[in-house]
């Protein structure tokens, strides 16, 4: 959705779970030698400024990023976000800039991995160009992410993360990504992917959920925190989920711990986190 911003959203709950596992993603992923190709469909717009009209408007940053960066030291599992965060605010006592996924890819990934950053917004992807500039292996493209990947030539052959984090404003969304990632995961065999799901309180995203657990083929990992029992926290949601296509060895555990540590910095029940094998 063009009318989508995220810069009313970044750093809250919900960023520092897909942040956090995206981080423990990558750190498995790079175990094996092979170059990666990460890809992501809706890249935003890379770093979110704190102080800008849409984040003080909706404040949801101070219950995610700002709580992250008021702990010291920070927890064992969010540390590399911690980090991350840390070095987008360098030489400053107070919390303004907040890391989007694009860039601490840029930052986790080997020189030898490349980056394919897909994003529609007209005003976002101008943006995104800007801050990954220093990034010479970074691609950005002003396309729809989930038709440029249908298309893209080469993948079959490459070993990719494809990171799906769409903004969810339309129903017909849930439908479509239903359909696309059993196809696309099934077409792209040496691709890994990592799915980001808002967990409401209304259910609307169990019918994507139920239909993603029947038609994937490939083994599939389901990481999941619920921090509220209703609609009082950030957009409605109550949690948030990462479903991982083709998992690297080892994730598990990782993602286990980026979830229990956060559930503690939320001051919420860890029984809350789960990760279970969807399929396969």
């Amino acid at each position: 959705m063009l009318s989508y911003l995220h810069s009313f959203h970044a750093g809250n709950r919900a960023d520092l779970h897909k942040h956090g596992g995206l981080l423990a993603l990558l750190a498995a992923m790079r175990k094996d030698p092979e170059p990666i190709t990460y890809i992501e469909t809706h890249a935003g717009r890379g770093r979110y400024d704190l102080n800008a009209p849409q984040a003080k408007k909706t404040g949801e940053y101070l219950t995610g990023a700002a709580a992250l960066w008021q702990a010291k030291p920070p927890p064992r599992g969010l540390a590399p976000l911690a980090q991350g965060i840390q070095a987008e605010n360098e030489d400053r006592d107070d919390l303004r800039y907040y890391p989007g996924s694009p860039m601490l890819a840029a930052k986790a990934l080997r020189q030898r991995d490349r980056l394919e950053l897909c994003e529609l917004h007209p005003k976002e992807a101008p943006a995104l160009r800007q801050t990954l500039a220093r990034f010479r292996r970074a691609k950005i493209r002003h396309v729809d992410g989930l038709e440029w990947v249908k298309s893209a030539p080469g993948l079959q052959s490459r070993r990719a993360l494809i990171l799906i984090d769409p903004s969810y404003e339309q129903a017909a969304e849930y439908e479509a990504l239903g359909a696309w990632l059993p196809e696309m995961s099934a077409r792209l065999p040496s691709a890994s992917f990592c799915l980001w799901l808002p967990l409401l309180p209304d259910g609307r995203h169990l019918p994507m959920l139920e239909a993603l657990k029947e038609n994937l083929k490939a083994p599939t990992m389901l990481g999941s925190v619920t921090w509220a029992a209703n609609a009082k926290a950030d957009r409605g949601l109550i949690g948030s989920a990462l479903m991982i296509v083709r998992a690297p060895d080892g994730l598990a555990g990782g993602l286990a711990r980026v979830q229990r540590d956060l559930l503690k910095l939320l001051k919420a029940p860890e029984k809350g986190a789960r990760v279970e094998r969807l399929t396969g």
